[in-house]
């Protein structure tokens, strides 16, 4: 499905991004990534150099490589933790869109089969959204960030209405898993870091931020990967938007202990302290995935204990080498 076909990936030396590379190459597919690189993140493509093509690139920029692709998976963008993704709003909003301006009017000149966008559950963060959120409700998100990946969304109906550019969107639910960076890091890589650090004996305390009451699914990269894979593919999901998460949700102070005892730590010995949530913070997120089960044979198959397993293995390992 994939043999010989050119893919690029941009944001591609990223958490996902790599993961992506990873399962395209195994694929058969000729992959060139597009990366800026602007934190240190080679290391993610460590043995697959010789594989692929790379192009250390701003997306932001014009004059993009002319490179001949059949489909673009389009992931390189600014996202953060809760803390840094509720403060730094205007180098977020700016970014994003400028990437998605930048990329759009590329794909466009070089022709692409399809474009991939990965845009976020985050434009469901507008006050009365269903739980579990399904794709054909729609209302102006409260957050920065939702609202970036919404402008992308809404940009790519523009080229549509122009007939410029096939595409699909994937919107992306709380995607963990190996790779994922540690710095700025979101929920499950911060929580594996300060169970870590209980196991080491530096504290006994826990931070978790908000009261711990909030609600949030988790999918584990591999699944996102096969879903993004499945959107360039099917003919079925061109000009659709697809939910690319779980309806299995957990409340974070739950997944904290979860996380506490999959490093070898009781949570009934460790001190829980919580700090106020952003304002801007959603309370609750889910995913309706039935549309992508329906015409992508898409389903979520990790489960979140054997997920957090495997992603523990590699964080530790980080961990340990300093």
């Amino acid at each position: 499905m994939l043999r010989r076909k050119v893919c690029v990936v941009t944001g591609g030396a990223g958490f996902i991004g790599a993961n992506l590379v990873r399962k395209l190459l195994e694929y058969g597919a000729e992959v060139i990534v597009f990366d800026n690189l602007e934190r240190g993140r080679m290391e993610n493509l460590k043995g697959i150099e010789d594989l692929i093509q790379f192009y250390r690139v701003d997306v932001r920029k014009e004059n993009l490589p002319r490179v001949d692709a059949d489909y673009v998976f389009h992931l390189a963008a600014k996202v953060y933790g809760v803390r840094k993704l509720h403060r730094d709003v205007v180098d977020i909003m700016s970014s994003n869109i400028m990437g998605d301006i930048q990329v759009f009017k590329w794909a466009t000149k070089m022709g692409v089969e399809r474009l991939v966008y990965a845009s976020s559950s985050c434009v469901y963060d507008f006050p009365g959204a269903t739980i579990p959120h399904v794709e054909d409700e729609e209302g102006v998100p409260n957050t920065f960030y939702g609202l970036s990946k919404f402008f992308g969304e809404k940009l790519l109906e523009a080229y549509k209405e122009q007939g410029l550019l096939e595409w699909s969107i994937a919107r992306l639910f709380n995607i963990y898993g190996p790779l994922e960076s540690l710095d700025e890091p979101h929920v499950i890589p911060a929580f594996f870091v300060k169970a870590y650090r209980i196991l080491e004996g530096g504290t006994d305390t826990f931070e978790i931020i908000g009261d711990g009451e909030q609600t949030r699914s988790f999918l584990f990269v591999d699944d996102a990967v096969e879903g993004l894979i499945k959107l360039a593919i099917e003919p079925k999901a061109t000009y659709e938007t697809f939910n690319i998460g779980t309806d299995k949700s957990i409340k974070i102070k739950e997944l904290a202990k979860l996380i506490l005892e999959t490093v070898g730590v009781d949570p009934r010995k460790v001190r829980f302290v919580h700090v106020p949530a952003p304002k801007r913070d959603i309370r609750r997120r889910a995913a309706n995935y039935l549309k992508a089960k329906q015409i992508l044979g898409w389903i979520p198959k990790t489960d979140l204990k054997e997920g957090l397993k495997i992603t523990w293995m590699w964080i530790r390992r980080r961990l340990e080498k300093g």
